[in-house]
């Protein structure tokens, strides 16, 4: 009996201390605060309320030297994944999808003010588009390729990795 008492109490405890936790899983603004001695510090945090859906992918910058723009990827609610290109003050400079048919997860990276993205779950599709969100060119993977693709941006040229392929694209300007 003693060892039920002591088990139930820990219990109790336990759940107890993991409420505030649980009340702030819900919150969507996340703040790091200073992170000590490593030099970087918050300075700002902002929350957007854009139809109760959640980031999951943010890139910052796109290279305009007049507005710091911040790039976002986000799943719309039961549709396909919209890419959203905000100004800092939290106006939205445009927000499409850019692969309408599809509402998987996309991988992205920025080149020379262009958004290379690609999808993760079929139809595979490598996409390139402006920040306002036009469609610069588009290219369709074949239906056999496996669920493993990845992009990543580097100085003038964009690498994409297909299973164990990997495709090279220049921007040519």
């Amino acid at each position: 009996m003693r060892y039920n008492n002591k088990v139930k109490k820990v219990w109790i405890l336990t759940f107890l201390l993991l409420i505030p936790l649980a009340a702030r899983a819900g919150e969507v603004s996340v703040s790091l605060g200073n992170l000590g001695t490593s030099g970087f510090e918050q300075v700002e945090q902002k929350q957007f309320n854009l139809e109760g859906v959640a980031f999951n992918w943010v890139m910052s910058d796109l290279g305009n030297d007049n507005i710091d723009e911040l790039i976002v990827a986000r799943f719309g609610s039961g549709g396909a994944t919209h890419i959203l290109v905000l100004r800092q003050d939290g106006s939205v400079i445009s927000d499409f999808a850019p692969f309408p048919k599809n509402n998987g997860p996309v991988d992205y990276c920025l080149l020379n003010k262009k958004i290379f993205a690609t999808t993760l779950t079929y139809p595979y599709e490598l996409g390139i588009f402006e920040p306002a969100g036009k469609k610069i060119s588009a290219l369709k993977w074949p239906v056999t390729a496996p669920k493993d693709i990845f992009v990543a941006c580097h100085n003038n040229d964009a690498v994409v990795t297909v299973g164990q392929k990997i495709f090279y694209y220049v921007d040519l300007g």
